[in-house]
């Protein structure tokens, strides 16, 4: 059995088939750019006003004071949109609105609420600084300069940025087809309606895998719900691969040592393929059973996550292995899910030596991040997954973290309730 830090090791090191497409950066949100952004213009692309209020040269108002105010008349409007370039000329000043061009010689923007207007003019009472209130051409960024680096998750602030220096098509991740595979005898699915008989269970890890894959931005394809036999599952299992043509594979179930379980003996004997498995056990709770491997068809490699039926396992597996994984590949810097630092709020035991990924709740009181459980850790209980915020990595080596202890925790993607109270 493996370490969780020595399957993450293996997990790095499998090859995935990508490729790039280039698309309208209006329609990139959530994908990952593949080759670095380059400013296309300055941004801003000419001296604009911060403020409404009043343009002027620094050099006529230097000496402006309570004692001695300056009086300059108004000689111009300039609202947002102008495409005009004004001068401005010695001993005048000019009525500017906020994103209108600065005209040539201004170098000081004062707030309307700061001047006095008279019939005669402005009345300026104290010069400012040089440059105030004006966003100076190029100041954010100048043309020919990284904007946003390789490896970047596009989100709505990263595209308007993209958009503001003239990008306007970008180099990404083309998506890689993930396959998604159920198995056992129970499963029914919920899509085709109906209702439960004795001994039947909704088949929900493919729903859940494909919602958490959507969080990505990520399509999925459901392949299939794979009967407890060795020809069904071979039977899916090709499905997946042949007609499907997927770049990246996941199953949920048929991985343990039952005599169900036949998800190993398929890949060991698969048609026309030949599959090398890294591992079948993890040393972590939730998720033991673990199956991390690459099938080698004819034309590519298919990276292969075979995932426990437990539904909170299988929904462990994907943050812990599945989503860093791809997201690694594209070249994000920080794939993991991210984490902050808490405060525990009660005592937290396990038995066992396993890393262990506890559901937890966060409640912020005054100046702390505060966790709780959300009960219950059995892997059948999706309740505990659904009230969870983030999970508490409990080390392999403890056995109890005591209330007030300082932990770092990973926060989860569109996930839970905080505080968790829909049961209650």
């Amino acid at each position: 059995m493996l370490s969780f830090t020595e399957a993450k090791a293996h997990i790095a090191n499998l090859p995935l088939f990508l490729q790039v497409e280039t698309i309208p950066v209006w329609q990139a949100n959530g994908r990952v750019l593949a080759e670095n952004i380059i400013a296309a213009q300055d941004l801003p692309a000419w001296s604009n006003s911060a403020m409404d209020g009043y343009a002027f040269q620094r050099n006529d108002i230097i000496n402006a004071s309570e004692e001695n105010p300056i009086v300059l008349p108004v000689s111009n409007i300039i609202q947002a949109g102008s495409t005009t370039q004004h001068t401005l000329k010695p001993n005048q000043c000019v009525r500017i609105f906020t994103g209108a061009p600065i005209p040539e010689n201004a170098d000081i923007v004062i707030m309307q609420e700061n001047v006095t207007v008279t019939p005669n003019g402005i009345v300026i009472r104290k010069c400012p600084k040089q440059w105030n209130n004006i966003r100076q051409m190029g100041e954010e960024c100048t043309a020919g300069k990284v904007l946003l680096k390789k490896g970047t998750q596009l989100d709505s602030a990263t595209i308007g940025l993209a958009l503001s220096a003239s990008i306007h098509h970008v180099v990404v991740w083309k998506h890689p087809k993930v396959g998604i595979i159920s198995t056992g005898d129970e499963l029914k699915d919920p899509r085709k309606g109906g209702s439960l008989t004795v001994g039947q269970i909704w088949a929900t890890n493919t729903i859940n895998l494909q919602m958490a894959f959507q969080t990505m931005g990520l399509d999925s394809i459901d392949c299939g719900i794979a009967q407890d036999t060795l020809d069904s599952t071979r039977a899916t299992l090709l499905h997946a691969i042949d007609e499907q043509n997927v770049d990246i594979l996941v199953s949920t179930g048929g991985v343990s040592v039952g005599d169900f379980d036949v998800v190993h003996k398929a890949l060991a004997d698969l048609p026309g393929h030949r599959v090398e498995m890294n591992f079948w056990k993890v040393k972590m709770k939730p998720g033991k059973p673990v199956a991390i491997g690459t099938i080698f068809t004819p034309n590519k490699t298919i990276p292969i996550f075979a995932l426990p039926g437990n539904p909170v396992s299988a929904l462990m597996g994907f943050y812990q292995f599945v989503r860093p994984y791809l997201l690694g590949k594209m070249g994000v810097p920080n794939p993991e899910l991210s984490t902050i630092e808490v405060t525990l709020g009660e005592d937290f035991q396990k038995r066992g030596n396993r890393l262990e990924f506890v559901r937890i709740w966060l409640d912020r009181q005054q100046d702390m991040t505060i966790a709780f459980s959300t009960g219950h850790q059995s892997s059948a209980w999706m309740s505990s997954f659904a009230d969870a915020t983030a999970l508490l990595p409990f080390p392999a080596d403890k056995h109890l973290l005591k209330k007030g202890t300082q932990c770092t925790v990973q926060c989860l993607p569109n996930l839970g309730k905080w505080p968790a109270k829909w049961r209650t």
